[in-house]
């Protein structure tokens, strides 16, 4: 008498939503993307996701973004810096050695520049190692962390994670500004999509509507977006190293994969 292998395979899973998009795809084809996804979310909470309609050249332009921001000098960069933003907005450069994200460890040395709203669609490379069952890591990464565009005047700007962008004037509109904020428009509406399929695949117990998701996404939901540069490191400290372990808003983080591999995580 066979047995059954409950063991969890040590891939993440690809999840096609080309079938999905499709015009001509069936109620069948549907639900099999809407079962891939909810088997992959149940086993994992992670999965690489194909057919999603991205460009290579899309990530590449944001990915340029990033590398963009970061040619400037240390003091045109903090020219936007966090401390001049709207209240709690969270906006603008964030330099070396300001977080600690565990008790015992020294801060870490990653660059951030936050432009961050309330948003879905963050692009987010996070690692993390274990040496000897204890947590030790450091941020070695620069990111550049844009929202959507929240203006001056709002009611709301300058609550948690919500005001207007910081953008350095030393670079034109069309070189980061622009080409990041059509890049978050599509990765927003990719979440939109995303968001249709997981409900679907909600346990029918649960009696939720297809649209149940739909409002994560609208009413401002976050964005915190980030493009990531991981500087070289000269010296390797045992209290620093890696990068802090994955902490995110709770909804859909679609992801550029690492390795350059195809799809989004």
């Amino acid at each position: 008498m066979g047995s059954i292998d409950t063991s969890t395979p040590e891939s993440i899973p690809t999840v096609d939503i080309s079938s999905w998009l499709s015009p001509s795809a069936t109620e069948k084809d549907r639900q099999n993307v809407v079962d891939a996804m909810s088997a992959a979310c149940h086993t994992y909470g992670f999965f690489h996701l194909a057919g999603h309609g991205v460009s290579e050249k899309d990530r590449d332009i944001a990915l340029n973004c990033s590398k963009r921001f970061f040619e400037l000098t240390p003091e045109e960069r903090m020219e936007v810096w966090i401390g001049k933003c709207k209240g709690r907005s969270l906006r603008g450069y964030e330099p070396p050695g300001i977080q600690t994200h565990q008790n015992g460890l020294k801060p870490d040395t990653k660059e951030v520049s936050h432009s961050l709203t309330k948003s879905t669609a963050p692009i987010l490379y996070m690692f993390c190692k274990v040496k000897s069952n204890r947590l030790t890591l450091l941020e070695k990464k620069k990111a550049l962390i844009i929202g959507a565009e929240i203006p001056e005047d709002d009611p709301e700007a300058g609550t948690f994670s919500t005001g207007p962008n910081l953008w350095p004037k030393q670079i034109p509109d069309s070189e980061l500004r622009t080409p990041i904020m059509e890049y978050q428009a599509k990765m927003v509406e990719l979440v939109k999509i995303l968001l249709k399929i997981l409900a679907r695949g909600l346990p029918k117990e649960w009696n939720q509507p297809a649209d149940c998701l739909d409002p994560l996404a609208e009413n401002r939901p976050s964005i915190p977006m980030r493009l990531l540069h991981y500087a070289p490191q000269s010296v390797e400290d045992a209290q620093q190293f890696g990068g802090n372990v994955f902490y995110n808003f709770p909804n859909k983080t679609p992801s550029p994969n690492v390795l350059r591999l195809r799809g989004i995580k």
